[in-house]
C-alpha cells in the first residue's frame, strides 16, 4: 500500500491517495501502531475534505474516533464522533 501511495502521488491521483491512506490508517490501527494510524487517517481526512468527498471524510472521522477510543482517549473520541454527526 505504501507503494500505491507513492504511485498516486506521482500521478497526482489525490482521490486514490486518500482512499489508500484511509485503508493504511485502519490497518495500522489494527496492528496497534496508533501513531502511524493517526497520521494516515488525518492525511486522508484532509484530502477528502479538499476533494469535497463528504462521505469518505465521514468515514475518516469515524476511523479517527475509533482510534481515539482504542487508545483510551475517550473524550477525544467522543468529540470526533460528535463532529462527524454534526457536519453536513
Amino acid at each position: 500500500m505504501e507503494q500505491a501511495c507513492k504511485a498516486f502521488t506521482l500521478s497526482k491521483d489525490w482521490a486514490g491517495l486518500a482512499r489508500t491512506l484511509l485503508e493504511l490508517g485502519q490497518l495500522y490501527g489494527q496492528m496497534r501502531d496508533f501513531e502511524l494510524a493517526d497520521i494516515c487517517l488525518k492525511d486522508a481526512l484532509r484530502l477528502f475534505r479538499r476533494l469535497q468527498d463528504k462521505e469518505r471524510a465521514a468515514m475518516a472521522l469515524e476511523a479517527l474516533g475509533n482510534l481515539a477510543l482504542q487508545t483510551a482517549r475517550f473524550p477525544k473520541g467522543y468529540l470526533i464522533s460528535e463532529g462527524c454527526l454534526g457536519s453536513s
